[in-house]
Order: C-alpha cells, then sequence, then structure tokens
C-alpha cells in the first residue's frame, strides 16, 4: 500500500514534526486491522516534506549551494520511516517491523526531466506562487485551487533493494520501504549508482513492488474518498466501482491523482487483482470493496467459466505447496492420501519469481519463462504422484511471488495447509527463512509439515 504525503500532513497544516507524529499514529491505528490478516508492505509519499526541506535547504546562509533532491529524499525516508516504525511497534507489540533506505533506479534520459509535474512543498497562492517562481526558479503550477512547485518525476525501473525486501516480507515483516517513491538513482557506466535530482512518484514505485511480490490487492490511500471525474469543480462527481478501460478514460491531472489513477490500471491489468483508492482511513473498507474507488478487470459475460473438476467443489479443502523437492513430494503424497479419507478437494500450490541479483538488473535470456518452468514442475509433480487416488479432484494453481505469503493466503477457507520441512534451494533455506515456519506462524488454517521419507504426526 501508498500512503500519501498529503495524507500524513493535511493541507495546509504547518509542518511540526508533533502534527505529523499525530497523523502518522492516526494512520497506524487505521491500518492495524489489516496488519493482523495480512502482510503488509508499505510505501509513503514525501511531497510536503521534501518541498519543505528544499525550501530550508535554499534559505540556509551556511549553504554555499541547496542540498540536492536525492538527499533531502533520503532524509524525509529517514524521518516518515521513523514516525511509522515507532507507531506500528508500540500497537502491536511483538510485531516485527522494519523501515528502510531505499533507492530506485531511473533513466536519465527519461523525458519527464524535461517536463517537471511532481508536486512538492507548501501552497501558495497564485501572487505568492509566481514571486517563488520568479526568486528561486522554480516551476511554479496549480494544484486544485492552489498553487505548488512542480520537480522532474522520472519512471522507477526498479528498487534496488528489491531482494532484501522481498527476505523480510516474505519472513512476515511489516515493511517500510521506497518512501518518496524511493531515492532517485541511475547507473553509469562504471557501473556505479549516483543520485538523481528528481522526486519519483510513490504510487508508481508501489505498483513495482506489488507486481514484484505477487501481491492481491494495492491501496492508494491519499486525502480524499474517491477518484472524481472534474475534480475540483462543480462537476465533481465520485467514482466507486470501475475497470482500467473506464479510468482510462477520463482525464487526471498528471501531478496528483493521475499517477494512482496509472498505478491502479497497470496493476489490474498486469496481475488481475483489485486496486484501491480512497482515504487512509478507509482501508479496511477499500479492501473489502466497500468504500473509495474500485478497480477491477472488466467482467467478460461472453466468457463463460470452463467446465473443470473444480465447478462442483467440496466443502472440504487441502492445499499443499510444491516446489519439486523430495520434501515436497512427500507432502503431496500425505495430502493425497488425507483427501482421499476425508473426500476433500486437494489444492497443489507452485509459486515462482523472476530473478533479482542484487539490484543490477542483470539482463536474463530472452527465452528464460520461470512461471512456464514452475508449471512443468507442479504437472510432473501431480504426475508422478502416489497412485491409487484417481478420483480425487486436484486443481493445480501457479502463483507469482514468494512462497510463503502465497501458502499463507491460499490458506484462507482451508481446512488443511500442507507442505514440505524444506525448499529445493536448502542454501536459499537457510539464508531466508524456512517457509515452513513462516506457514507455521501465518498461516489462516492447521498447518502440517512433512519431511522426506517421515510419516508427519499431527498439524501444527
Amino acid at each position: 500500500m501508498a500512503l500519501g504525503g498529503n495524507a500524513l500532513l493535511q493541507r495546509g497544516e504547518v509542518p511540526e514534526a508533533e502534527i505529523q507524529e499525530k497523523h502518522v499514529s492516526a494512520a497506524v491505528e487505521a491500518l492495524v486491522p489489516l496488519a493482523r490478516d495480512h502482510d503488509l508492505l508499505i510505501t509513503h509519499g514525501n511531497g510536503p516534506q521534501v518541498g519543505l526541506l528544499a525550501l530550508e535547504s535554499s534559505r540556509d546562509p551556511s549553504l554555499p549551494h541547496p542540498y540536492p533532491f536525492d538527499v533531502l529524499g533520503a532524509q524525509t525516508q529517514g524521518m516518515i520511516g521513523y514516525f511509522l516504525l515507532q507507531a506500528f511497534e508500540n500497537a502491536l507489540p511483538g510485531q516485527e517491523v522494519v523501515s528502510l533506505i531505499c533507492q530506485t533506479l531511473v533513466d536519465p534520459a527519461d523525458p519527464a526531466f524535461a517536463h517537471p509535474t511532481k508536486f512538492v512543498g507548501p501552497e501558495y497562492t497564485r501572487v505568492e506562487g509566481r514571486r517563488m517562481a520568479q526568486l528561486r526558479g522554480w516551476d511554479i503550477r496549480p494544484d486544485g485551487k492552489t498553487w505548488r512547485r512542480v520537480v522532474p518525476s522520472p519512471e522507477p525501473l526498479t528498487p534496488i533493494e528489491m531482494p532484501t525486501i522481498r527476505m523480510l516480507v516474505g519472513n512476515g515483516a511489516i515493511v517500510i520501504c521506497s518512501g518518496g517513491g524511493g531515492i532517485p538513482v541511475r547507473r553509469g557506466v562504471d557501473g556505479l549508482l549516483h543520485g538523481v535530482e528528481a522526486v519519483i512518484d510513490k504510487d508508481l514505485t508501489a505498483l513495482l513492488l506489488a507486481r514484484e511480490l505477487g501481491a492481491d490487492a494495492l491501496l492508494l490511500l491519499t486525502d480524499v474518498a474517491n477518484v472524481e471525474t472534474d475534480f475540483g469543480t462543480d462537476r465533481a462527481r465520485p467514482i466507486f466501482h470501475t475497470t482500467p478501460e473506464a479510468l482510462r478514460a477520463e482525464p487526471f491531472p498528471e501531478g496528483s491523482m493521475g499517477p494512482k489513477v496509472d498505478a491502479a490500471c497497470r496493476f489490474v491489468e498486469a496481475t488481475g487483482n483489485r486496486a484501491c483508492i480512497g482515504r487512509l482511513d478507509d482501508a479496511v473498507g477499500l479492501l473489502n470493496g466497500t468504500s473509495g474507488t474500485v478497480v477491477e478487470p472488466a467482467h467478460d459475460p461472453t466468457k463463460e467459466p470452463a467446465m473443470t473438476s473444480t465447478t462442483s467443489r467440496s466443502a472440504h479443502r487441502i492445499v499443499v505447496g510444491i516446489d519439486g523437492s523430495l520434501s515436497s513430494e512427500a507432502a503431496l503424497n500425505w495430502a493425497l492420501r488425507q483427501a482421499d479419507l476425508t473426500g476433500s478437494t486437494l489444492e497443489a500450490v507452485m509459486t515462482w519469481e523472476w530473478p533479482t541479483v542484487g539490484g543490477l538488473g542483470m539482463a536474463t535470456p530472452t527465452d528464460f519463462d520461470p512461471k512456464g518452468d514452475a508449471q512443468h514442475v507442479l504437472d510432473d509433480a501431480i504426475a508422478s504422484a502416489e497412485p491409487g487416488h484417481d478420483h480425487v479432484s486436484i486443481e493445480s494453481k501457479i502463483v507469482g511471488g514468494p512462497a510463503g505469503m502465497a501458502l499463507v493466503e491460499a490458506s484462507r477457507g482451508a481446512d488443511l495447509l500442507v507442505v514440505g520441512s524444506r525448499g529445493h534451494n536448502e542454501l536459499v533455506s537457510v539464508l531466508l527463512g524456512s517457509v515452513s515456519e513462516h506457514c507455521v506462524t501465518h498461516a489462516h488454517s492447521p498447518v502440517l509439515v512433512v519431511r522426506a521419507g517421515e510419516e508427519p504426526e499431527d498439524a501444527d
């Protein structure tokens, strides 16, 4: 989810630390119900905060020149991340919470550098805005009924710290990261990272993070209840439920609601999952589809659902995690026998991820297909499973994202989750923590862990 900078500092408010801490505490209070039932990754805006720091830096007589925007962005990540970190730890004692300083790779040739659109800093009247533009050399544009400074906002390419983020989320931590869209950096011809004078839109970075992690939903939280047509005019009308196609047909301001709409549409189109835009206080209602603007794929009435063995699905369901390892084969065979005994449907889940090597953005072969490879492993596992259970209904499911998160989500409404004791890659299992341990800790159903060559005694 992405928290808007204006949701943490209301329009026109004095940007005192105490005021922002108060808003952060209220924000966390609204998110705690979600944190109890879901894995959360949170990014946040920093427009008001980074604009304030830029103004202070430009006025500081002791500095020969102002601090660059990448450095200011890092400062806001530390400040807002600290507020959120402390508020979550106070609200959820014992829950692991981590706040990261994160960089985001951008293209230095991005045309956005020639066309600033991202609003930062305080609001001005039209006269004040023109005076600041002349005095500071800033680009000033209208933001609703007021005027604000705009800076370049290039397209985010990849979060540099993605492997670390994935590891932490996979182990059940609430992760606060990529504040302000991440610190904008470019990679030079020497392969080294260098800061860039820009501010990345946090909603587009949230889209990248959600897509990379295989998130079930993307929440874009701000200070307005809904996306509106003709925002800021007497003709404004809220949008409640919509599709990417319908939403793209409406014009929205580039520097404010435009990126939110773009991120929501792209997430839904890429994943088929729900994206929601609305007020931070309505976070639970947004996820449930009862508040805000909910964006979902268009339903095609001409396409009837395929007739499969799951159409008349059993009331009982067992989920088993597959990864090609010996322990997952043992888990599948045990789950098959249990499904046979109880008349349950068996759901075999295999996950896949695009590899990320230290944020280098390394190229992969054109024929590289991790999703297809995962499908082959799953099909082979089912085909070679213990014989004699032909009448058990097996539903195979391929899910993008970390295995632990996918299996925990699949356990919702299941009677039992069955997993192997070790994943296919023993080294990764040691370094990143056991998927089975994550499932035992976070699953929504009983969990049974099977070791290769051993019969389990009971469910955890």
